[in-house]
Parts: C-alpha cells; sequence; structure tokens
C-alpha cells in the first residue's frame, strides 16, 4: 500500500486494507507492545488519500483499523491513550477543519471513542472539537449527525460542568430544538441527547430548560406525528422516570406537560403514548417497563388523574410488555438500522455522504436500569411499596377495573409470592 505514488493507488488496494483490520480484530490486545508503529503507518497511509478520497471501502476499512487499535490496546494499556490523542487528533482535526466530507463522518466517530475512554479531567484540546461541533455548519451534512450526537453525548457523560458552565448546554438544547426534533430522519438522535442531558445535568439545573423542550416535541406532536417519534417520546418519558439520581422523580416530565396545559398528561398517557406500546423495540422495553412501574406506582400525576380510566389502561400495557420479547442488555442491537428516511430538506441539499458506524467504535452503555434487578420482580415490589405507604383499598380498585385478562393473573401471582391485596 505504502507503495502506491498516488492517493488514487493506495486506495485501490482496499483488501489488503481489510487484511490490517482484520489482523488487528484478530490479534486484539497482543498488538499492545508494538502498536505504535502499526498506528504510524496507518495514520500517514489516511493522510496520503485524505488528499483524493476515492475508494469508500478502503476508507471503511482504515478507519475501522484506527477504531480497532484504540478499542484494543488502550484497555490493555492504559498510558496508551495519550498517544493516540497525539498521533490522531491533528489529522482528524485537518480532516474536520478541511471539510473531506468522505472522512468527517469517521473523524467525529474517532474523536469521540477517544473521549468516551478519558477518565477524570478532559484534556483541554477537546474543548476545540466541543467548539467547532455547535456551529451550525456540520449539522447540515446527514452523515455526521450520528457522529456529532455521539460526540456531544461523550462531552455530557464526562464533562458537564463545563457545558453548564460556559452555558453551552444552551446550545446543546438549541441543536435538539430546531435541528433534531423536527427532523423525521433525525428525531431518534434528539431523544439519545435528551437522555443523555437529564443522565447527566441535575434537575434543578434542567428545570429551566425542561419547559421549552417539552413545548418543541408537543408541537412535533402537533404538526407531524409518526409512530417512531412517539416510541422515542415513551422511551424518554420513561427513562427520565427511571433515573435514581439527578433529583428526577417519575412526576417531573407529567408535572411540567400539566403546567403547559391542566390535565394535559393524562391526554398524552392515554391518547399518545400507550396506543404505542406495542412497537417498543425489544432492546427499549425493559427501561420502558421500569419507568411505567414507576410512574404508575410512585406518580401522584397519574394516580390523581380525576377520571382514573388512563392508570388501568396504562397496568394493562404494561402487562402486556411482559408477554412480549424484553431486550437482553448483553446483546444489543443495531441502534441505526432504522436510518432510511430523508428530510424534504435534506432530499434537496444535493449529494451527501451517507453515515458509515465503525464497529469497532461502538461500547454497549452500562443498563441505566440495573438496578432494578428482574423486571416482574420489580413491578411487584414496587407495588409492595405502594400498599405500605397508602393502603391496598386504592391499589387493588385500580387493578381490578383493568380489563386484560393479565392483570387478574398478576394479582394471582403477586399473592403466592406473599404479597396479599
Amino acid at each position: 500500500m505504502e507503495a502506491g505514488k498516488t492517493p488514487e493507488k493506495i486506495a485501490e488496494n482496499e483488501y489488503l486494507m481489510k487484511c490490517v483490520m482484520r489482523i488487528i480484530i484478530t490479534a486484539r490486545d497482543k498488538l499492545a507492545a508494538g502498536h505504535a508503529a502499526t498506528l504510524g503507518r496507518i495514520v500517514a497511509i489516511l493522510g496520503a488519500v485524505s488528499k483524493n478520497p476515492s475508494n469508500p471501502n478502503f476508507n471503511q476499512y482504515t478507519f475501522e483499523s484506527v477504531s480497532a487499535l484504540i478499542r484494543f490496546v488502550v484497555p490493555a494499556v492504559p498510558a496508551s491513550l495519550s498517544a493516540f490523542e497525539q498521533s490522531l487528533l491533528p489529522a482528524l482535526t485537518y480532516i474536520i477543519q478541511e471539510d473531506i466530507d468522505q472522512f468527517v463522518p469517521y473523524a467525529f466517530q474517532i474523536v469521540s471513542q477517544l473521549l468516551e475512554l478519558n477518565h477524570g479531567q478532559i484534556p483541554d484540546f477537546y474543548q476545540n472539537f466541543l467548539a467547532g461541533v455547535l456551529q451550525p455548519a456540520p449539522w447540515q451534512q446527514k452523515g455526521s449527525v450520528p457522529g456529532l450526537v455521539r460526540l456531544i453525548r461523550a462531552y455530557l457523560d464526562k464533562d458537564t460542568g463545563h457545558l453548564l458552565q460556559t452555558k453551552r448546554i444552551e446550545t446543546v438544547f438549541g441543536i435538539i430544538q430546531l435541528r433534531l426534533i423536527p427532523s423525521k430522519l433525525n428525531d431518534g438522535w434528539a431523544f439519545e441527547l435528551l437522555n443523555g442531558t437529564v443522565s447527566n445535568v441535575p434537575l434543578p439545573s434542567m428545570q429551566q430548560y425542561l419547559r421549552d423542550l417539552v413545548m418543541s416535541l408537543l408541537n412535533r406532536l402537533r404538526t407531524s406525528r409518526t409512530d417512531k417519534f412517539v416510541v422515542g417520546l415513551v422511551h424518554w418519558i420513561c427513562y427520565t422516570a427511571s433515573l435514581e439520581t439527578g433529583s428526577y422523580t417519575p412526576d417531573t416530565i407529567p408535572d411540567v406537560i400539566n403546567g403547559i396545559q391542566a390535565q394535559l398528561w393524562g391526554s398524552i398517557l392515554k391518547d399518545v403514548m400507550l396506543p404505542v406500546m406495542a412497537k417498543i423495540p425489544p432492546q427499549n422495553k425493559r427501561v420502558v417497563i421500569v419507568g411505567l412501574t414507576r410512574i404508575l406506582f410512585r406518580g401522584q400525576a397519574t394516580v390523581s388523574l380525576q377520571n382514573g380510566q388512563p392508570w388501568p389502561m396504562a397496568f394493562d400495557a404494561l402487562l402486556q410488555l411482559f408477554g412480549s420479547q424484553v431486550h437482553d442488555p448483553a446483546k444489543d442491537d443495531d441502534p441505526d438500522a432504522g436510518i432510511t428516511s430523508i428530510d424534504y430538506e435534506e432530499q434537496t441539499a444535493g449529494y451527501q455522504v451517507a453515515y458509515s458506524k465503525l464497529a469497532a467504535s461502538e461500547v454497549a452503555r452500562p443498563d441505566p436500569v440495573e438496578y432494578a434487578g428482574d423486571p416482574k420482580e420489580y413491578l411487584m415490589a414496587e407495588l409492595a411499596r405502594a400498599v405500605t405507604r397508602t393502603g391496598s383499598g386504592v391499589w387493588r380498585g385500580l387493578i381490578e377495573r383493568c380489563q386484560h385478562p393479565a392483570a387478574g393473573a398478576f394479582l394471582q401471582e403477586y399473592a403466592a409470592a406473599g404479597h396479599p391485596i
């Protein structure tokens, strides 16, 4: 490959680069001792072909090779992270600043991968990337959006304090409201960032922004509702309700919705959320089950609904989630498999490079509801705690109003577990 005289000649060697990638993935941490020389040669090849990218397969294998080296070497030799940063960040900065469009989506993913591996104080040079990704221009290339979202999520996970102190969190919310929520292609990424914000920004700091964020979501419901968007909304509301940190409660989002319009939460639950419960993808069901359980048994906004009708309907829907496949967090599905639709804005934007995910850079996130253990046992425990707090009468009455046969079976199972009601 290095014998090629031009970028085009180098890029003709896609099978050789694929072989390099396979060797790295097979050898894994056994390359740790000599990884610097391997990385240097790959970066040099990358620099050469960046002058005129001509072979998408070669590009993919090259960046996968870099990503795989990071994935397997850094955990084995944590001190190597700084060397990877010193070798790669100048080249990645050049790619982004020069807008080498075929490489930019990869560059954002590699920067995200490096940032995610940092622990403790974040090196200052990452702030240069943050300033760039918060500008409007990078978001106009549809292939870059997933990488940009991942990078901002990494900043949220690693350095929320800086985002809050510099008020850059407001720019993040602007991107969510103006760029992602209105887009049928990218609305799923809006919920990824919303999950990241509630995971990392405590409610006292988040409270001033929640109303506007929820208003943007409700406006999208009113103007351009899709099942995909509603499923994302259900997951986010349940995700927020499931949090045991940050001072969030199962009533946080329902209270914001009711603050926009009195009793609106009951309508959102009954007419918007419940009809799509059967469409919740397996990888999201565990969070939805735990979050909805907390909404029903801890949330006053739901129990106190004036006509009481949504609570039995929601409990029916909750029990039916147990009757379908619940995702095992150890076996992550591809979260990007549904990126197929194109917004009108992007249809008319001319040629744009599509998003190509670097498989080697992907790391499974921790289960956000690991504390709950088995979801059915968690449901029974929450009911038992609710009975202890307020007595059994109100809960038995609500459950007996459920229409689905699973409600009666649940009461029998609950009693058999030693919890009479």
